[in-house]
């Protein structure tokens, strides 16, 4: 792929983009929630349940974040349960999108479900929402939050494999891990004219990292994002102004990674998403100094969060970051 002719051109396009995003209406209300929103000491969530859309190989690999343990330990501090979809990447995007339609399928008639995706998990929900099923199974989702989601899958899988001993080290890893190739293929292709359709009744976040050069902390992010950066702003992984063309609101992420690694106070930004989102439910978002009135409710009766919740990240394997 060619390089930009101008080193800094990139960067300034991305500062240009973010600033774009963090200025529109639709975004402001989010952003304001997720960077000022106080974390209450107590909350009532009856009935809401979290449904995970996990990153790739997310049992294989951790420590990258595939596998949401950020999320999981923040929602249980609210006593909201968390049901992992075992869906690893590895099976295409028709066998993800059925366990994902069948999971919601059988769920509780009475549950108010956010659905997370992370990463590919976002392609495989977009591909869900495809499919003939889809209006039944998706309508008690009531949020659909994709974490540094690949919606689109990337240009920079296919770019790796372009490159014959990358392409030799891929087949020779996926045999001796006896998985196939083809369905990741298939699952991580960039096709940015997929169909994208959102129910009416489905409210759609997105966070994403918008990183300059320098925000990069490894090398092979760093050379992914050059690889692709006639596409645009990028994070190596996802484009930008793909996302941003995309419906519903977006929280961009600036000094941060395509895994969220550097993103300030993430666990406390997650944390007030959830309490964003449950405002969202109850129909009483913006009251008391940004939080909630349902959060002061019957305390003795609801979860208690760490008070220290806000301020310090949940602990992970090191070097691990957010979700990917």
């Amino acid at each position: 792929m060619r390089k930009s002719a101008d080193p800094q051109a990139l960067d300034e396009a991305t500062r240009v983009l973010y600033a774009k995003i963090r200025g529109m209406p639709r975004n402001r209300r989010l952003a304001s929630a997720l960077e000022q929103g106080q974390l209450p000491s107590a909350v009532r969530a009856p009935g809401v349940r979290i449904v995970l859309v996990p990153g790739i190989l997310y049992r294989d690999y951790p420590q990258t974040g595939a596998d949401g343990a950020r999320l999981r330990v923040i929602a249980e501090s609210f006593g909201i349960p968390v049901e992992t979809i075992p869906a690893d990447g590895t099976t295409g995007l028709d066998a993800a999108a059925t366990l994902i339609i069948d999971r919601l399928d059988r769920l509780p008639a009475n549950d108010r479900v956010l659905l997370f995706s992370l990463s590919k998990g976002s392609a495989e929900v977009r591909h869900a929402l495809t499919q003939a099923r889809a209006d039944a199974a998706f309508r008690r989702v009531h949020a659909w939050v994709s974490v540094s989601g690949l919606p689109f899958g990337t240009p920079s899988f296919e770019g790796v494999l372009s490159r014959p001993l990358s392409r030799i080290l891929f087949a020779g890893w996926f045999w001796w891990r006896r998985w196939k190739l083809e369905p990741v293929r298939e699952l991580l292709a960039y096709q940015p004219r997929a169909p994208f359709a959102l129910p009416s009744h489905l409210e759609f976040i997105q966070i994403a990292a918008f990183p300059l050069r320098s925000h990069l902390r490894d090398r092979r992010s760093k050379r992914l994002q050059r690889r692709i950066e006639m596409l645009g702003p990028n994070d190596g992984f996802a484009v930008l102004n793909d996302l941003a063309a995309l419906p519903g609101t977006l929280y961009p992420v600036w000094g941060a990674d395509h895994y969220l690694e550097g993103a300030p106070d993430l666990t406390g930004c997650i944390a007030r998403l959830i309490v964003y989102l449950i405002g969202r439910l109850e129909g009483s978002v913006g009251l008391e100094d940004g939080m909630p009135r349902w959060c002061h409710e019957d305390p003795a009766r609801s979860s208690s969060i760490p008070a220290e919740l806000g301020n310090r990240d949940v602990p992970h394997a090191p070097g691990s970051a957010g979700p990917t």
